[in-house]
């Protein structure tokens, strides 16, 4: 057992999106559309929902050939990581969730950047959120009987508050009822920063209330 989980502001970092294009996209937009649809939300997508192949998008002068991609970052809504990240995740339960090999290439469409690259599905949801015990929430929905709120633009250590239901199932979720929100287990989150990847994943501790 543990008294923390990580949290990240992945999902609402603009900083993370970066202007590729993807294989699945250009050969079906709709199936594209429905998996990154369900991503935010912690739905399972099928392998064959993801893209094989990701490259810059033409005119884009933001990516260059010569800088290889973050350990984390997105291309048309897809999640990417890096080697390092997927072989920390993949040592941990997954469960609905899943890592799926795509190739991250350069502006020719051919030529691979250096390493292996995996599409991360979360795949998981909980509802575990402690409102009351957070701080800095912000409102999802002018109606004041919404069930839902947002994470505070940049939540610091301890901000974010979750039941001890937390720490059953997958070690990734999203919270149901805290939009554009990730979670980690305390044990996956503590592996990525033993490996400096915190801030790549833009993940503070949030507490759990027992």
């Amino acid at each position: 057992m543990t008294g923390h989980v990580w949290v990240s502001t992945m999902m609402q970092d603009s900083g993370l999106i970066k202007l590729f294009d993807a294989d699945v996209v250009e050969q079906d937009r709709q199936r594209a559309v429905a998996a990154t649809d369900a991503i935010p939300q912690g739905v399972s997508v099928a392998h064959d929902q993801c893209p094989t192949a990701v490259w810059p998008r033409k005119g884009s002068s933001k990516v260059k050939d010569s800088s290889s991609p973050p350990p984390l970052f997105v291309a048309r809504g897809y999640y990417i990581v890096n080697q390092d990240a997927a072989a920390i995740l993949q040592q941990f339960d997954l469960g609905g969730g899943g890592l799926y090999p795509v190739r991250v290439l350069k502006r020719d469409q051919q030529t691979p950047f250096d390493g292996t690259w995996f599409t991360w599905i979360f795949g998981n949801q909980k509802e575990t959120a402690d409102f009351e015990a957070s701080k800095g929430l912000r409102e999802f929905s002018p109606n004041p009987n919404s069930p839902r709120r947002k994470l505070p633009l940049e939540p610091q250590g301890g901000d974010i508050a979750v039941s001890a239901d937390a720490l059953i199932g997958p070690d990734v979720w999203v919270e149901k009822n805290l939009w554009h929100s990730v979670f980690v287990s305390g044990a996956l989150g503590d592996a990525l920063k033993k490996a400096k990847l915190v801030r790549a994943f833009r993940m503070v501790k949030a507490r759990v209330v027992w």
